[in-house]
């Protein structure tokens, strides 16, 4: 907890130094807030990637850094303080408010939609039932295990960069910063669950305020940030109409949204196509580098909205432009890829949409010199920081089979276009069009700009894939779907306005809005009633003998559940893990699999093969017993049985 303090701290300090004096107080704490969280992800990590090791000494030598650069701008702020004239500033003029009336609003939705979400990382992330069991909830079952494992083995192993647990001597090429957070976290003396949990705390409220401050921004009222919030964070499609229809003929089932498995109104594949899913329930809680990507994403938005608003204002003096905003949007920008790729990809792509789109307002304004060697500034600074880490990692995925091909219409299976996006994005898509062409006022040129990202963004997602699960191109459409929604909001507040002779609006507006939301609303409200055993209490137990009897750098072979009790809890490598992971990520996995099938049914064969996947131990648990037909007689007299309870056993190989 310690750690994590120091690191945020220092991080609000050094906001508080680097923007400029304009700035609220809110947005200070939310931008330092993000700081600190990317000096937790990368100040550990860039001493690891000097040693070659991620231990104690090197938290300690980035706690170190953090502390001196977080001091170093208090004092200079003191400092900047004491040198300032008192009586340059009128007495007669009244001091602000530390926050006006749309800043406490946004500020309750952020702590609204964080505590929604912190009560379902207490349910989600390997809470402990009264049996010794752990639980999970309903969008954690799958992805939490890849990334609690990847916690607990750099926490153990001490390997840098990281190499797969699930796959020994394969080099993660996987954004795996968010993960070394949580392991920075383990040094400090937090168990696994709140390693995870807290900067999971802290990236949501980042999330969620700094979506309404980025919605704010761009449309300049409070109202519209409101309304673009709710639609974002409760967001679902028509998707509830489907279970509507089967209510009818049958009430019971209702129930089947609470209980089934992935059968809710946001995400109905077998039956409707329905594949836009709510941002909390399977975006936010169970994909952590989404989570981190969107933290830092967000305030390189808000900047980007900042830049345009300057370079395009009318009333500004043209001779004087403060480059300090680029230069910030390049080390936020360059930093991205490791937090979380397809973040970047979409920062680059909204990025490119902003400049060319506000490139004429500039030049009109005497500043399109400006303009360009700021972009300049930002894209230098971004690809210096960017390259090392997308040669290193991103470009080795990207040039597997699967990665980067054209696959048109996105995960639309049987729909026409426009019907899918319909039923899948409901109100929001359906006013997507009319907003665009609504688009006017003070700053029409800045949310044009942003709009035209966004729409680059919709048709590169709808065109290629960047990885072999083309379902997760949706972590770019997202992006797409934040920048739309405060464009909608603004003109659904609008056309609000425009009816307000009409009698019944509110009853109009009551309904659109409970239409845009009510699929997710039960969506969320299915996942706080989720509730699924990850591993049973006798697999927590022989983790636990295995956690505290075998050597760090063990390696065991096990059924590649992706559940797996060893590579979740222990810190330890098993010889091969599951293919929902590995084949996502470009990696080769089928050969050794078949092979550890071949050697846990035959033990010549073991005897033959172990010494090539380097194997200390054997892990025999429910999922090798209903998976392979084990030669017990060959391990029984060749290997040392270690362990042997609750059906559990392991043994040592001589």
């Amino acid at each position: 907890m310690v750690f994590l303090l120091l690191f945020l701290l220092s991080g609000l300090a050094i906001a508080n130094t680097v923007l400029d004096n304009n700035q609220r107080l809110i947005n200070r704490i939310w931008i330092g807030l993000v700081f600190g969280c990317l000096e937790l992800m990368w100040l550990p990590a860039g001493f690891a990637l000097i040693t070659g090791r991620f231990t104690l000494t090197e938290q300690w030598l980035a706690i170190g850094v953090a502390v001196l650069a977080g001091g170093a701008c208090l004092a200079w702020d003191i400092f900047k303080q004491k040198r300032q004239d008192p009586l340059s500033d009128s007495a007669e003029t009244s001091p602000k408010p530390l926050m006006d009336k749309w800043e406490i609003v946004g500020l309750v939705m952020a702590l609204a939609v964080t505590a929604l979400c912190t009560y379902l990382l207490h349910t989600h992330v390997i809470r402990v039932a009264a049996d010794g069991s752990l639980h999970v909830g309903q969008s954690t079952y799958g992805d939490l295990n890849m990334h609690l494992g990847m916690v607990e083995n750099l926490f153990v192993q001490g390997q840098f960069p990281p190499e797969y647990n699930i796959l020994p001597g394969q080099i993660i090429n996987y954004p795996f910063l968010v993960n070394a957070v949580s392991a920075t976290l383990r040094f400090g003396g937090l168990s696994l669950r709140m390693a995870v949990i807290l900067p999971s705390v802290v990236m949501i409220f980042c999330i969620a305020l700094g979506f309404y401050a980025f919605a704010t921004k761009l449309t300049r009222k409070g109202s519209p940030a409101v309304l673009a919030t709710t639609l974002f964070f409760l967001n679902g499609g028509f998707g509830f109409a489907y279970f509507l229809d089967k209510i009818r003929s049958n009430p019971e089932n209702f129930d089947r949204i609470f209980t089934a498995f992935y059968e809710t109104p946001t995400n109905y594949t077998a039956v409707g196509n329905v594949k836009w899913v709510n941002v909390i329930c399977d975006m936010i809680i169970p994909q952590r580098t989404t989570m981190a990507g969107w933290c830092v994403l967000m305030v390189a938005l808000w900047m980007i909205i900042e830049v345009s608003q300057r370079i395009t204002a009318h009333d500004e003096d043209s001779g004087k432009f403060d480059y300090r905003y680029f230069v910030l949007l390049g080390v936020i920008g360059g930093l991205m890829p490791m937090v979380h790729t397809h973040s970047f990809f979409a920062l680059g792509m909204v990025s490119a949409g902003v400049f060319f789109t506000c490139l004429a307002a500039a030049i009109s304004n005497g500043r399109g010199r400006k303009w360009f060697i700021g972009f300049c500034i930002f894209g230098a600074i971004t690809l210096l920081l960017a390259l090392p880490q997308l040669i290193t990692w991103t470009f080795r995925s990207a040039g597997n089979e699967g990665f980067l091909q054209w696959h048109l219409d996105w995960a639309n299976a049987d729909d026409n276009w426009l019907w899918f996006w319909i039923k899948n994005a409901g109100v929001v898509f359906l006013l997507t069009l009319p907003a665009l062409l609504n688009l006017d006022g003070k700053d029409k040129v800045v949310r044009r700009a942003m709009a035209m990202g966004s729409i680059i963004i919709f048709v590169v997602s709808s065109v290629a894939v960047f990885q072999p699960n083309f379902y997760d191109n949706n972590k770019l459409l997202y992006v797409w779907y934040m920048i739309t929604c405060a464009i909608v909001a603004e003109y659904m507040c609008d056309l609000y306005h425009k009816l307000k002779d009409i009698q019944g609006r509110r009853v109009i507006a009551a309904v659109v809005l409970i239409a845009s939301v009510l699929s997710g609303v039960l969506t969320i409200a299915r996942e706080w009633v989720s509730d699924y055993q990850l591993l049973g209490a006798e697999e927590v137990a022989a983790a636990e003998y295995i956690s505290e009897n075998t050597e760090t750098d063990a390696v065991f072979m096990a059924y590649p559940n992706h559940n797996n009790a060893v590579a979740v809890l222990t810190g330890r490598r098993i010889t091969v893990g599951a293919g929902t992971f590995l084949y996502f990520h470009g990696v080769d996995y089928q050969e050794r699999q078949a092979k550890v099938e071949a050697m846990f049914e035959d033990g010549e064969t073991f005897a033959r093969e172990f010494e090539s996947l380097d194997i200390d131990y054997i892990y025999i648990g429910p999922y090798e017993r209903s998976n392979y037909d084990i030669d017990y007689d060959w391990f029984n007299e060749n290997c040392q049985r270690i362990y042997n309870e609750a059906g559990v056993v392991i043994y040592k190989v001589k």
